[in-house]
């Protein structure tokens, strides 16, 4: 650093660091008309320099595919179980693939970019595309590249898919259907209570209350790699634990529920584990999702629900909060989301009706104290108009 004074003016030289592509050294310049101006921009400069001068570094030779084996390791111990199967799916089929023989030095924006856009499924592209952000993300930290790649290229565009819902008529006649694949009682429930799968196989009889009715969500059942089960003792968000009131149609669905396991039992024998699941597979034990979801997908076809999934039974659960009046406050509540903006976002194809209503509503009440108001200002500006032209008269002794 350096402060030079060349004829009438001072000159500012600060040395940022050196340039990992060229090995030279990068500076930073200014010119000021005064001593004490270029004390000020050199004290700028240091401090602007300190911060650019950790990002000079070398980058890491090792290959992407190395860094994500210590990367991931270090990782799974902040990350849920289900997130981190989510983390391994992508690295193993899609990041590994196409990128891992580039060394962290040689990954660009412009090759990232060429491998999203490659990539078939959109919904795939952007979890792959942040998972290597976050990956490299932690690179930047650690000093191992300059910067991040991925934070200068474009997510592929999301189509945009309507959330479909399940009317009452049908979900009626789906009921009936899955009466005969032995998941009657659990689509029921779903249906009323707005709970995910997750979080209703992870229901144990201990956490539902009678009088008044209600279930306390405390825990989820997921799936790790190479589809293996685990109970999640903490929900995803601290608004996941909750306690959700039952209405009559899903504490019929529990007394259903009841009368399905003590059949169960008895057709098990020694077989069945007592495990105190509310919603257990045949022979007591933890229910797989996938079993369900492959039910549910032989029942939809079977009613004609062909777009049907059993996520859409949540959808369907705000749609009946709303539609009977629930402030949405509340049933953001009960769905368990963590803020009002989040169920807004969700459900904001559900709000128009009650937007409509609200516009209704506002025209009314124009309607109403709009005429009361117009005659009161006209009343108003009478008087202003009069004391205006006899404020005027007065001023001219009187003459209008």
């Amino acid at each position: 650093m350096a402060v030079i004074k060349r004829g009438n003016v001072w000159q500012v030289q600060v040395r940022v660091g050196k340039d990992p592509s060229t090995g030279k050294w990068v500076r930073r310049a200014a010119t000021c008309s005064t001593m004490a101006e270029a004390k000020r921009v050199e004290r700028k400069l240091l401090v602007e320099a300190e911060q650019l001068r950790a990002r000079w570094v070398e980058p890491a030779s090792i290959t992407l595919s190395d860094y994500l084996v210590q990367w991931k390791a270090e990782k799974d111990a902040e990350l849920r179980i289900s997130t981190q199967a989510n983390y391994n799916f992508m690295i193993t089929k899609y990041i590994v693939p196409k990128l891992g023989h580039v060394p962290l030095r040689d990954l660009s924006p412009t090759r990232i970019q060429q491998w999203i856009n490659g990539m078939n499924a959109c919904i795939a592209a952007e979890s792959a595309r942040a998972v290597l952000q976050s990956a490299l993300k932690d690179a930047v930290v650690k000093g191992l590249i300059p910067d991040n790649p991925v934070n200068r290229t474009k997510p592929r565009p999301r189509p945009k898919t309507k959330r479909k819902s399940v009317e009452i008529a049908d979900a009626q006649c789906l009921f009936t259907v899955t009466d005969q694949y032995s998941i009657g009682p659990l689509v029921r429930f779903l249906y009323y209570t707005g709970l995910r799968i997750g979080e209703a196989l992870g229901l144990k009889w201990d956490d539902v209350s009678w009088d008044p009715p209600g279930v306390v969500v405390r825990r989820q059942l997921t799936r790790g790699e190479h589809g293996r089960l685990y109970v999640q003792d903490d929900p995803k968000t601290e608004a996941g634990r909750r306690e959700v009131p039952l209405v009559p149609q899903a504490v019929a669905a529990l007394k259903a529920q009841q009368q399905k396991i003590e059949a169960d039992k008895k057709r098990s024998g020694a077989a069945w584990r007592d495990e105190n699941w509310i919603f257990p597979c045949r022979h007591g034990s933890m229910w797989n999702p996938v079993n369900i979801r492959y039910r549910f997908r032989l029942c939809r076809a079977a009613v004609g629900l062909t777009d049907a999934v059993p996520h859409a039974l949540r959808h369907s659960t705000a749609s009946l909060l709303l539609g009977a009046g629930v402030e949405p406050a509340i049933a953001a509540k009960i769905m368990g989301h963590k803020s009002l903006a989040v169920f807004y976002t969700t459900y904001a194809d559900l709000l128009k009706p009650a937007a409509q209503e609200a516009a209704r509503q506002l025209s009314t009440f124009l309607d109403k104290a709009e005429p009361a108001a117009w005659s009161a200002a006209q009343g108003r500006a009478q008087q202003a108009m009069s004391a205006n032209v006899s404020a005027k008269s007065r001023r001219r002794g009187g003459k209008p």
